[in-house]
């Protein structure tokens, strides 16, 4: 009969558990102002139409949230009716009709002990309902983040449990004596099945075995991470890849071409420059995407290797466009995607679920999170992706989207990098708000620094755990390993602002980090000369034996791997969309003003909701693009302006930083430069150059189903 009693009290655990939380979250669904964030950048007005326009998308939002808020309900519920069973236990307790009562406010405090364990470990995820909000939200977010961390939620949360189960003084002794009484009586199948769980765990799984490919060809591997700049791999952030450099031919002077996520990867992949391959921004239409692109992976498949690429956030370029993958482990990107995402952020009471691993089971849809992402996760991804080839060689690319702002590190990589006693608005991540921010103070960009620096340690982990497993495996001397990044990072030097793609001087974002090690052959070597982008798809296919003459624009530097010298080459590069009005490092002068990226986005409501550029906004963007020149010893950087091409020339061997112009110093250099760069930029079929300007050559729009984003 007891036994039928507490099965009833669990019972309605779970059913009280299944509408507190569900009715809390419909609470804040009503109070919550909708919002939703592209890349990280804030769009507020976008979704004042949402509703009108998209409700099979909302009401698909709506079902994820509320079927999660009752799941996390009755989990919550049952913790809560067993603490209680517990407690009736030690006290020796018949259930009487009151037994439930307890349940009505125990539910929520199991509920809260699950909420603010989850916010010590992913702080970002709960920043906007609590610590933004300020008052006791914000007090209770820094205590749990700053002052306990998890274990500290747990050990309170487990000493207020034991309280309420043993009591307090003699009350306490006795409470505990009937446990132990009672455990003595269930001590021998408790200890069989506690030996049981140990064996399983003790023994070893079996390792990996080792394998090679059945014709000998080698593996790639590429492990690449978002906005990685290179001055960030030292042994203080990145110990694991530190050492892997030290094992590797290092390219000290590698160069991406157009320093954002879409573009950067595309020319990775193809060995062709943005002008040839035609993705140069991160909203590229359908009929851009859908072009034959023949991508290094596509030519890889072909001749028998398996491919896969494997990400977090940051990879939702993937599906979007056809590459050769066999296997995409891929979050994607379209309007609906952006609708559940912002539907989940605005939910504090279903984060705790959401932010688990059963959560991200549920809803793969958290995997598209740009405040949670997880290295490790992505490193296991990959992992698997490589025992899913088998006996065929394989090329698998791992992207890992942790240094992307909003550099949402969570606890295990905060520590060391960030000031406990920071206060300000960037203490848990750095979003982007087109313009609405105020410009940061010292305290501001020293933690905004600390928070992209955890975040590169939280790579430097994802990184750690696919090379393990690759030595695991037995295939490190038979893999070609690459490490690089599609782009660098702005931090606030030389008032310049954060992020990447608005403007081509300096280092930071242009010049990424590039380790290749051939396990082949290994060889730890630096290399100074420039290297781009372009040539690393020719490079790979030279090294695994691919015959493409003519397939790429770049050239290959496999002569570096084997102790030779690669020849002097010219880096090129252009800027992606500039999502705002007003830009710190662009000033007006300096550029061909065009709005605010999200009065420029449009969804293709039959191609998959897809979120594009709209055709109207094609000509103006592309014109309006800065476009540069970078040399053994100089950049040279070209500026669209209303009185025509206005060219600045920086010595990179003195300023790095691009903060002197020589250019009317060095007018027979910048002449010579200017002639290099313009045959770069006009190769580009849509431009012409008249009269000083560039000009578009213009382009048919094409009629579509499209539906507008909203202006404010």
């Amino acid at each position: 009969m007891r036994g039928l009693r507490s099965l009833g009290r669990i019972a309605a655990g779970a059913v009280i558990g299944a509408v507190y939380v569900p009715a809390l979250s419909l609470l804040i669904a009503r109070r919550a102002a909708a919002d939703t964030r592209v890349m990280g950048v804030e769009a507020s007005h976008v979704t004042r139409a949402i509703v009108e326009r998209f409700p099979d998308h909302v009401a698909s939002a709506t079902r994820l949230v509320a079927s999660m808020a009752l799941i996390e309900g009755v989990l919550v519920g049952v913790v809560a009716a067993l603490v209680l069973e517990l407690r009736d236990a030690a006290r020796l307790r018949h259930l009487g009709p009151r037994a439930l009562t307890p349940l009505l406010w125990l539910v929520p405090i199991a509920h809260l002990a699950h909420l603010t364990w989850a916010m010590a470990w992913r702080p970002a995820m709960f920043s906007e309902a609590f610590y933004e909000a300020g008052g006791a939200r914000r007090l209770l977010e820094v205590v749990v983040t700053d002052q306990l961390g998890p274990g500290g939620v747990v050990v309170a949360w487990a000493l207020l449990a034991a309280l309420l189960v043993l009591g307090a003084g003699e009350r306490s002794r006795a409470s505990w004596a009937r446990l132990r009484g009672r455990a003595k009586a269930h001590a021998p199948a408790a200890l069989a099945l506690a030996l049981a769980l140990l064996a399983a765990w003790a023994v070893p799984s079996a390792a990996p075995r080792a394998r090679v490919s059945d014709d000998g060809r080698a593996n790639v591997l590429v492990l690449a991470a978002d906005s990685l700049r290179s001055d960030r791999v030292t042994p203080r952030t990145m110990p694991a890849l530190s050492r892997f450099a030290g094992e590797a031919v290092s390219f000290e002077r590698a160069y991406v071409s157009l320093p954002r996520t879409f573009p950067s990867w595309v020319t990775w992949l193809t060995g062709r420059w943005p002008h040839e391959h035609g993705v140069r921004h991160m909203f590229p239409s359908a009929r851009a995407r859908s072009r034959d692109l023949r991508a290094l992976p596509a030519r890889l498949a072909a001749s028998g290797y398996f491919t896969a690429v494997a990400s977090d956030y940051a990879g939702d370029i993937f599906p979007r466009v056809s590459l050769g993958f066999a296997r995409v482990d891929t979050p994607t990107f379209h309007f609906g995607e952006l609708i559940r995402h912002r539907a989940i952020e605005a939910q504090p009471p279903v984060l705790p679920l959401f932010t688990s691993r059963i959560g991200r089971w549920l809803a793969p849809t958290t995997r598209g999170l740009a405040r949670m992402p997880d290295s490790t996760d992505v490193a296991a991804r990959t992992l698997a992706a490589i025992d899913a080839a088998d006996r065929k060689p394989f090329f698998v690319v791992a992207f890992f989207g942790d240094a992307h702002f909003p550099y949402a590190v969570g606890h295990a990589d905060r520590g060391g990098f960030v000031d406990a006693s920071y206060r300000g608005r960037f203490k848990y991540e750095k979003q982007n708000r087109l313009g609405r921010d105020a410009p940061p103070d010292a305290a501001d960009v020293a933690q905004i620094r600390g928070l992209y620096d955890g975040a590169t340690r939280a790579v430097d982990r994802g990184l750690s755990r696919v090379l393990e497993g690759l030595r695991a495996r037995g295939l490190d001397r038979s893999t070609v390993v690459v490490v690089t990044a599609d782009h660098g990072e702005a931090l606030f030097e030389q008032g310049r602002g954060q992020g990447h793609g608005d403007h081509l001087f300096g280092e930071d974002v242009l010049r990424v980090p590039l380790f290749v090690r051939d396990g082949r052959a290994p060889r730890a070597a630096k290399v100074d000369a420039v290297v781009r982008d372009v040539d690393l798809a020719p490079t790979l296919a030279e090294l695994v034996g691919l015959d493409a003459p003519g397939a790429f624009s770049g050239e290959s530097f496999g002569a570096a791997l084997r102790g030779g010298a690669v020849t002097g080459r010219d880096a090129f590069a252009e800027t992606g969309l500039w999502f705002t009005e007003e830009l710190d490092g662009v000033p007006r002068e300096l550029r061909l003003p065009y709005p605010d990226v999200s009065r420029m986005l449009e969804v293709e409501r039959e191609r998959g909701d897809d979120v594009v550029l709209s055709e109207r906004w094609v000509a103006t963007t592309t014109m309006a693009k800065h476009r540069a020149l970078t040399t053994a010893t100089h950049r040279l950087v070209l500026a669209p302006t209303r009185a025509g091409l206005r060219a600045m020339l920086f010595d990179l061997s003195h300023d790095a930083a691009c903060e002197h112009d020589l250019a009317p110093q060095a007018p027979t250099l910048v002449d010579e430069l200017r002639a290099r760069l313009l045959t770069w930029v006009l190769a580009d079929r849509e431009l012409s150059l008249t009269s000083g300007h560039l000009l578009h050559r213009g382009r048919a729009v094409e009629a579509s189903s499209a539906v507008s984003l909203p202006s404010p």
